[in-house]
């Protein structure tokens, strides 16, 4: 009873958030009867291999971000840490679930740490996976929407965005020394330099673009439109993820790729674009089951055999 006193706001906003995903997932019950699993045995594997990677690379970059901070993570940790993460993300709002994951994670593989030093290291990591995420989808969504141009706008477009990633790297730099006193200990100094930023922004790239072919797989088997189209309304729906009221933005997302694709396709009641981000979501869910699963297992026969 005393748990639920307690926690009372937490139990109200989950409870509130499924209630909105039945709503939204209701509102579209014709869209989704109507969906049909077109893609192919190849098409399932590429994007749950894409997923891995995916998950790989957002690993990669966690226990850099630990190593830059001077704090051990080992790569096989980190990777049980976003799996485990992104699991129970699919139950719970927002990214509650991720970032305690790796905060405790974090604070066992280094026993002197406290939550506050933790959760400062989990703040740059965020600082780099939005920076990384909002720049390469507006990069595709400018592009798209500079398709027409003439070469002249378009290598003027290319030189902005360079100087637009000069200075996300600077701004970056900045964030980080202005705010390093909330992670770090007087044991542990941050290493931050323009290197560092650059490969932990190239990963955060890496696991953003195998996204963007995941939806583009699903997106190619209901549509017939150039490439890049494709993309461009892709990544526009993309932002929606930034809305995560609900578990994994679950329903928001959806109605966000209804809304833009019917929008540029001129409104077309033909259009079902709700069942893009739904197919890779049950793809997605299921692999992430999977992988919960052999990891506990993993370690429960590690254990048993010490």
């Amino acid at each position: 009873m005393n748990f639920l006193i307690k926690n009372k706001r937490n139990i109200i906003f989950i409870f509130t958030s499924y209630f909105f995903v039945y709503f939204l997932y209701r509102l579209n019950f014709d869209l989704i009867k109507n969906v049909s699993f077109d893609l192919t045995i190849f098409n399932v594997i590429l994007i749950i291999l894409f997923k891995i990677l995916s998950i790989t690379f957002i690993s990669l970059r966690w226990s850099l971000v630990s190593k830059f901070c001077n704090f051990n993570l080992d790569f096989r940790n980190s990777f049980k840490q976003i799996t485990y993460g992104q699991f129970f993300s699919i139950f719970i709002p927002s990214s509650i679930a991720i970032d305690y994951f790796k905060i405790q994670g974090l604070m066992k593989s280094n026993y002197t740490m406290k939550l506050p030093n933790a959760a400062g290291v989990d703040f740059f990591d965020r600082i780099i996976g939005i920076s990384s995420f909002i720049t390469l989808n507006s990069f595709v969504v400018i592009f798209f929407f500079s398709n027409e141009f003439s070469k002249f706008y378009k290598l003027s477009f290319f030189f902005t965005i360079f100087i637009l990633i000069l200075s996300l790297i600077l701004l970056i730099k900045k964030l980080l020394n202005s705010s390093k006193k909330i992670a770090l200990t007087e044991e542990n100094k941050l290493i931050i330099n323009y290197k560092n930023i650059a490969i932990l922004l190239l990963l955060g790239f890496a696991n953003h673009f195998l996204d963007l072919m995941s939806l583009l797989i699903v997106s190619n088997s209901f549509f017939d439109l150039p490439i890049i189209n494709q993309l461009g309304m892709i990544s526009a729906s993309q932002f929606s993820l930034l809305i995560s009221i609900t578990p994994s933005a679950i329903g928001i997302s959806e109605n966000f790729y209804q809304i833009i694709f019917s929008f540029f396709q001129g409104n077309n009641s033909s259009v079902n674009a709700f069942n893009i981000p739904l197919m890779i979501r049950i793809i997605n869910y299921a692999l992430l089951s999977i992988l919960t699963i052999l990891i506990f297992l993993f370690l429960k026969l590690k254990y048993i055999k010490k």
